[in-house]
């Protein structure tokens, strides 16, 4: 982002600085807060040896396991709605009937002022106002970055 809105080099050192130690700050402060708990976590995690890693382990590889269930589902449900370029060409060569939805965000469209044809420019945070004049007849194509 620092990139695309042209910041300067010293303002994003600075910027980034700034957030690195007041991120670095917030969990000392939080581990001062918490280190007599801390502690005693420590001591009986160290008194149940063999079974504390296990229990580590086992939760952590949950955890991953969730996770990437989670983002199977989330990549399926992806890929039954999503076009590529090449698809949405042959579509508007097709002359087929399809609505398109510019969606992009004011500051991505003026980096790239360009739209597919016939493209209907509404930023993604006024579609709410917009969906009344999406028609329900054809189908609807979504167009972000």
């Amino acid at each position: 982002m620092a990139g695309f809105t042209q910041m300067s080099k010293f303002k994003f050192l600075g910027l980034d600085i700034l957030g690195a130690t007041l991120w670095a700050s917030a969990l000392t402060y939080v581990g001062f807060l918490f280190s007599a708990e801390l502690t005693d976590v420590a001591v009986r995690f160290a008194r149940l040896g063999v079974l504390a890693t296990i229990i580590v382990i086992g939760l952590f590889t949950t955890f991953i396991g969730y996770k990437l269930v989670q983002r199977q589902l989330f990549l399926r449900s992806l890929r039954m709605r999503m076009l590529k370029p090449e698809e949405v060409n042959q579509k508007l060569e097709a002359g087929d009937s399809i609505y398109i939805i510019d969606l992009r965000h004011h500051m991505d469209f003026d980096a790239l002022p360009y739209t597919l044809p016939s493209a209907v420019r509404v930023p993604m945070e006024k579609i709410g106002e917009h969906h009344q004049l999406i028609p329900r007849d054809r189908d609807i194509i979504l167009y972000c970055s």
